[in-house]
């Protein structure tokens, strides 16, 4: 349950914090090798995590001599497992802002960090989103209802259809300054 072990891992970063540690990043590469190793339990979790204590704090010295190439070939084999070439390949065709948040989100995470990778996907994922919320919004001069009376030419009704934001702002601008009515002192918004 995806939810239950964020909130597992929330808890124990708050923990770790607590006592003085410095939480870094929830171990999903350890939490998928456990689930492709058969595990359907908690028991498994607590196994491994004891495994991994027992560990540290008893065969450190040994596991310290591993060479790195060795420990990264490991993590890219994991690393690789994890993915699922037919989601991948889905999120590729789908959009072209979710393809773009999809191939930068792994370079990050590859060439930098996990957590700055995951910050950039988010801020990419929010712009692509406002981009496509100022496209859905549009506004339209409309004349104003009833007989037209001395003044009209002031006043400006204009229809906004969307979300009223920022990213819209030009098109509402514009939209007032109109080369038709460049007197406009009144402006209605609907």
């Amino acid at each position: 349950d995806p939810n239950r072990e964020l909130v597992g891992q929330g808890l124990a970063s708050v923990a770790s914090g607590v006592f003085g540690g410095m939480p870094a990043t929830g171990a999903i590469a350890r939490t998928a090798v456990n689930v492709r190793s058969g595990a359907r339990t908690r028991v498994a979790a607590i196994t491994h995590s004891v495994l991994l204590l027992a560990v540290v704090y008893l065969v450190s010295g040994p596991v310290g001599a591993i060479p790195l190439a060795a420990l990264s070939a490991v993590l890219m084999v994991t690393a690789c497992r994890m993915i699922s070439g037919h989601t991948m390949m889905r999120i590729l065709r789908s959009t072209r802002s979710a393809a773009v948040t999809f191939v930068l989100t792994a370079a990050v995470t590859v060439c930098f960090d996990l957590i700055q990778a995951v910050e950039i996907g988010i801020i990419a994922t929010a712009l692509f989103a406002l981009r496509t919320l100022a496209r859905r919004s549009s506004v339209t001069r409309e004349e104003l209802p009833g007989p037209a009376v001395p003044g009209d030419e002031k006043i400006a009704l204009l229809r906004l259809d969307g979300a009223m934001f920022f990213g819209a702002a030009e098109r509402i601008s514009s939209a007032i300054i109109d080369d038709h009515h460049p007197d406009t002192t009144v402006v209605i918004i609907r």
